[in-house]
C-alpha cells in the first residue's frame, strides 16, 4: 500500500512540478515541502515495517517461552513442590521421633 502511494504522489507531483515552477521561489520551496514529506513519509512507512516485523519476532518468542513454561517449568515445580512437602513430613517424623526420645 506504501508503493501505491509513493507512486501516486510521484505521478502528482510530475503533473504540479511544472504549476508550482511557475511562482518562483514560492513553488520552489513547496516542492522542497512535497519532497520532505515524501522522504519522512517513506522513512515512516520503513520503520512502521520494521516494527512490525520486531512485534511478530516477539510475539513467536514468548509462543516458545509459554511452551518451555508448559513443557518443562510447570512439571518441574510441581515435582518440586511435591519433594519439598515430601521433605517436611519427614522433618517433621524426625522431630516427633527425637522429641518421643528425649521424653524417655
Amino acid at each position: 500500500m506504501g508503493r501505491v502511494l509513493t507512486t501516486t504522489a510521484t505521478t502528482q507531483a510530475a503533473t504540479v512540478m511544472p504549476a508550482l515552477l511557475e511562482y518562483g521561489v514560492l513553488g520552489i520551496v513547496v516542492l522542497l515541502a512535497l519532497a520532505a514529506i515524501r522522504v519522512l513519509f517513506s522513512r515512516e512507512t520503513a520503520a512502521h515495517d520494521r516494527e512490525r516485523e520486531r512485534a511478530d519476532n516477539n510475539a513467536d518468542h514468548i509462543r516458545e517461552l509459554n511452551q518451555v513454561m508448559r513443557d518443562q517449568v510447570i512439571p518441574a515445580v510441581t515435582s518440586a513442590t511435591a519433594t519439598v512437602a515430601n521433605a517436611a513430613a519427614v522433618l517433621r517424623d524426625v522431630v516427633e521421633l527425637i522429641s518421643r526420645d528425649k521424653e524417655r
